[in-house]
């Protein structure tokens, strides 16, 4: 899964923020199409005790209120089905509460299995 974007690598894996944009919001919450994260730079990367201790990340989704507007013809629909077929890759499709939660929770699972910790003190920062 790639869900979970890096932003800050520490030695103490055990600490773990993580960004989280609303349920209508985008990855552009926290990340500008430039790559600069301004909110995050500005209050958190210029502290090195944050810096130091925190691993920090951006969990990235995608939901709308209403669903994405669908294909309006079968070509379209055809290749935009392949596409998802082939790349199992679902994040610029809506995803409803529930697969977001799964999705959140294997992160954290995975997480743990790749830095060897068996528990994680958790921050979220939610917008």
């Amino acid at each position: 899964m790639n869900n979970f974007k890096l932003i800050n690598e520490t030695s103490s894996p055990e600490n773990l923020v993580i960004f989280i944009h609303g349920f209508t919001g985008t990855d552009d919450t926290w990340e500008k199409k430039d790559g600069s994260m301004p909110f995050i730079e500005k209050l958190l990367l210029d502290y090195p005790l944050i810096t130091e201790y925190y691993n920090i990340v951006l969990f990235k989704y995608t939901s709308t209120l209403f669903g994405v507007q669908k294909p309006n013809n079968i070509v379209t629909r055809f290749f935009s089905e392949n596409k998802r077929k082939e790349t199992g890759f679902q994040q610029h499709f809506n995803q409803n509460i529930s697969t977001i939660s799964d999705i959140f929770n294997t992160e954290i699972e995975t997480y743990k299995r790749r830095h060897r910790v068996s528990q994680i003190n958790l921050i979220l920062v939610a917008h």
